[in-house]
């Protein structure tokens, strides 16, 4: 299961200009794997794709699928494989019908000759499963924008400071009501919008990283308590640095972790002034960022969330699936809120309630049972938000528009 599906080795690619595009570019995928190709204007991504789709042919290099070396001459050759390309701008053929272009290159054919009632039949029942309604015998330079690519608009950050200036206000109003559909991650996301938007709206969660789900459940906890994050402004780690301190006085021996990178808005800055003021630097550690999360957060006793406000932090999921007591502020657009249920499989307080967020923490610290619990309840998270489930989510969605 492990091995990798398809292979592009060494792939060169040389314009006739001489620009290089691809400068023996190796890159692999595993079955079920989702991958994004990153990269400025002119980096090659395109290009590397378009050879993958036999829309280009390299200078040098391989592509190998299961394991065996293929020839990609074209697309119909990339199409045989299974290799299919959704291109970035439009590829459509406005002189002809919206069936011509579906079949374009591979037309029913019925003795020799293109069997157009076939293919406009075959074109309206294609239309019909994914309830996309146009018209099959109409020129596609005759039809609107919306017809020839559906739009769903995706909100990832809490609406409030991103879509309420006079500007967004005036796009929203313009340019959404075109959208076939929006995917929110809160409710608190979905009932900022108008009507028309929350109609042919859906939520759906952020899919876990499989490092995080299914890990061994501990022997023994650390007196640990750990947050994850970048160090930014609205995360509040002076928030969680006070609220610490004061758990400190009564259970002097446990520290503080914070792991994540300085985001350079000046807030490390700030926390380590508030770590020196408080004399906490024994027991109050900035991490830094790291990838092995799933190695050094899992002893931890409690996981500690202080954000004013998020879109769905994707700290808090992973800390749930990782099976960690979580106490979380309640934080618009209402991202802890929608995968935390209080006092069922984590606990939630009030934004900048420094009381509050010390209170649960030594609870968390000092109930273990009611911790274990809570931990044990917040690894079903991964039922719902593994990566496959949120794929049919989105699949079951997009089909349905």
């Amino acid at each position: 299961m492990n091995e990798d599906l398809l292979v592009m080795s060494k792939i060169t690619k040389i314009y006739p200009n001489g620009v290089m595009a691809n400068d023996k570019v190796d890159f692999s995928v595993k079955a079920g794997e989702i991958h994004a190709l990153m990269g400025e204007n002119g980096a090659g991504k395109s290009t590397l794709m378009n050879i993958l789709y036999g829309e280009h042919q390299p200078e040098e290099g391989a592509v190998y699928l299961e394991g065996r070396k293929i020839k990609i001459t074209s697309p119909n050759d990339a199409i045989a494989h299974g290799i299919g390309m959704v291109h970035q701008h439009f590829m459509l053929v406005p002189s002809l019908s919206v069936a011509q272009n579906i079949y374009l290159g591979k037309e029913p054919r019925k003795n020799g000759l293109i069997d157009t009632k076939m293919m406009i039949k075959q074109a309206e029942e294609i239309a019909e499963k994914y309830n996309f309604k146009i018209l099959c015998t109409a020129r596609v330079a005759d039809i609107p924008v919306g017809m020839k690519q559906k739009v769903v608009v995706c909100v990832r950050t809490d609406p409030a400071g991103h879509y309420d200036g006079l500007a967004e206000r005036i796009q929203t109003r313009m340019l959404f009501p075109r959208a076939a559909g929006f995917v929110f991650q809160t409710k608190g996301q979905r009932d900022f919008f108008p009507e028309f938007a929350r109609k042919k709206s859906v939520i759906i969660l952020n899919p876990l990283n499989p490092k995080y789900i299914g890990l061994p459940r501990p022997e023994i906890r650390e007196k640990e308590v750990v947050h994850s994050g970048r160090i930014v402004d609205f995360k509040n780690h002076e928030l969680l640095i006070h609220a610490f301190a004061r758990v400190h006085q009564k259970h002097p021996d446990y520290v503080l972790k914070c792991y994540g990178p300085d985001s350079g808005d000046g807030t490390w800055e700030k926390a380590e002034q508030c770590i020196k003021e408080l004399k906490a630097q024994d027991y109050v550690k900035l991490m830094g960022g790291s990838d092995e999360l799933e190695k050094l957060l899992p002893k931890a006793s409690v996981y500690a969330f202080s954000s004013d406000w998020e879109g769905l932090p994707n700290g808090v999921m992973e800390a749930m699936a990782m099976g960690l007591p979580v106490v979380a502020t309640d934080c618009p657009c209402g991202g802890p809120a929608t995968v935390i249920r209080d006092g069922e499989n984590g606990l939630l307080v009030p934004i900048r309630d420094e009381d509050a967020l010390t209170e649960k923490i030594c609870l968390l610290i000092e109930d273990r049972n009611l911790a274990e619990r809570l931990g044990e309840n917040a690894r079903k998270i991964s039922e719902t938000a593994n990566g496959q489930a949120v794929f049919m989510q989105w699949k079951n969605y997009l089909e349905s528009l």
